[in-house]
């Protein structure tokens, strides 16, 4: 270790790894979803949320609050997912963009150094191992969907509070119309978690250098 911090490349090295995690630790953050579930995205989470809805009456304002409380942990597994899913995916296609593009700098170093070769044969083997992740577990695709997911339900919400009659003419009608429309959604999240299973051939397309390429 004291060796590698003497060696202007091993200090290098060591300042790529920081960098990995702190990368990590700064898209987990910046990703995280600020929207409140309870309340439906109002900034006081004591309202309820069909609260200021004069055109439906007060048992289906009661029942929309019910129906909509029992959603929360639901959407709740939602937005973790999609949160989980939109962070590794930002962290990931950052890596495997500056990477291949750092390769070819560090391969004339390769020949003099321990730490540049050692530097570049991890870093091309973490390229491939991100790519590999992203393919096999769908990230893209599950963080499109769970997002998806979760602006349906918000939308099926403000679309009953801003035009009621467009679930129905009474009150009886709007609470179907509003229940098979939530019931479909959860139905989609629900065979969205089932069919969830990762790709078996992942599709990597960053090809790491070759020892005849390392060794120049």
């Amino acid at each position: 270790m004291k060796n590698m911090i003497s060696d202007l490349w091993g200090v290098i090295f060591i300042l790529f790894i920081f960098m990995l995690l702190v990368s990590a630790y700064f898209f987990r953050k910046k990703c995280k979803p600020s929207f409140i579930i309870g309340s439906a995205g109002q900034q006081n989470e004591e309202k309820k949320v069909f609260e200021n809805t004069p055109e439906i009456g007060d048992d289906l304002k009661q029942w929309l609050e019910t129906e909509y409380k029992n959603l929360t942990g639901v959407l709740g597994v939602w937005q973790k997912k999609a949160w989980t899913y939109k962070w590794l995916h930002y962290f990931i296609i950052s890596w495997v963009t500056i990477i291949p593009l750092t390769i070819p700098f560090l391969l004339g170093y390769v020949q003099h150094n321990n730490y540049a070769m050692l530097m570049v044969k991890i870093a091309s083997l973490l390229s491939a191992v991100l790519l590999g992740i992203h393919s096999t577990f769908k990230i893209q695709d599950n963080y499109k969907k769970y997002r998806l997911f979760e602006s349906q339900v918000y939308d099926l919400v403000r679309r009953m509070k801003a035009d009621p009659a467009s679930f129905g003419d009474t009150d009886s009608q709007r609470r179907i119309g509003f229940f098979e429309a939530i019931q479909k959604v959860r139905d989609e999240g629900r065979n969205a978690e089932i069919d969830n299973i990762p790709n078996s051939t992942p599709n990597s397309t960053f090809n790491a250098p070759s020892n005849k390429e390392l060794k120049g």
